[in-house]
């Protein structure tokens, strides 16, 4: 009997064939006509009319390789995302990889290494927003000081629920936060994403700890960097003319600070000098 070797990996779990003729040849094997591009052996005699029969999952199916291959899943693409897609209890799952093949492929892999070591566990079907309001109750209103929480608070208000909140948890990905913190980079200050991307964090950091998600997206997202100013620097002569002009104690604070860079808040301390922001007063 000829072999067929499909394409792709098959799922029949749960699924009606039509088997139209299958009979005993004189060589006692068991042969079935092909029907839809599927030749199945199920290894008992068929009427010689059409009859349904809907596999189990229990049955084996094609050949060992063709067991193999299905157990390997397989990839997809949906519009410019790839899909790690695996059979489990008769349904067929799809798990976001990523922009490239090789992300969903190294999601496939995760997945069909802990159905093998028997710890797969499906994730809540969880909200942004619903998780939110877990993450508050649990640890925010617990751990954070009421300023902090405000903050924290303000962030998730205004920016990341209106960004995120009717997204699955377990469907944010590295990709998506990093299109979020480019964006706002172009409209706000590093330091003030900074602080957005900590918020996010914290936030994963638990959806992981509490089996919500499988990894934490925000790991690999790059943080807009900082310009720091330049800073101008006084000349000797120029230091000299300071110190002319200027009267004690702020001479001795100055003369501290040239000679030994420290800074300040230090300079001023050895001299009796406290500033604040741009004013100063004697102590």
């Amino acid at each position: 009997m000829t072999e067929e070797v499909w394409d792709n990996p098959v799922d029949l779990s749960g699924k009606t064939f039509n088997i139209i003729k299958c009979y005993k040849s004189g060589s006692g094997e068991t042969k079935n006509q092909e029907e839809n591009g599927f030749a199945i052996t199920f290894g008992f005699h068929c009427k010689k009319r059409r009859q349904s029969f809907v596999p189990s999952a229990s049955h084996r199916i094609g050949t060992k390789n063709e067991r193999k291959r299905a157990m390997t899943g397989s990839i997809q693409r949906k519009g410019i995302i790839y899909y790690a897609v695996i059979a489990l209890n008769g349904k067929r799952k799809w798990i976001r990889g990523g922009p490239t093949k090789k992300d969903a492929q190294r999601k496939l892999n995760e997945r069909l290494g802990e159905v093998e070591a028997g710890t797969y566990k499906e994730l809540p079907k969880t909200t942004f927003g619903q998780f939110i309001a877990i993450w508050e109750r649990r640890y925010a209103d617990m751990s954070l000081r009421p300023s902090t929480k405000n903050l924290f608070t303000d962030t998730i208000q205004r920016l990341l629920l209106p960004a995120f909140s009717d997204k699955q948890m377990s469907a944010i990905d590295t990709g998506m936060l990093q299109d979020y913190v480019s964006a706002r980079a172009k409209i706000v200050k590093p330091n003030t994403v900074r602080n957005e991307l900590t918020v996010l964090k914290l936030i994963f950091k638990y959806a992981l700890t509490w089996s919500y998600v499988r990894n934490n997206p925000t790991i690999g997202v790059e943080r807009p960097e900082i310009e720091k100013p330049e800073i101008e620097i006084l000349s000797p002569d120029e230091f000299e003319r300071l110190l002319q002009h200027s009267a004690m104690p702020y001479r001795v604070a100055f003369l501290t600070a040239f000679l030994t860079g420290l800074r300040a808040g230090s300079s001023g301390a050895y001299s009796g000098v406290m500033w604040t922001g741009t004013q100063s007063r004697s102590m």
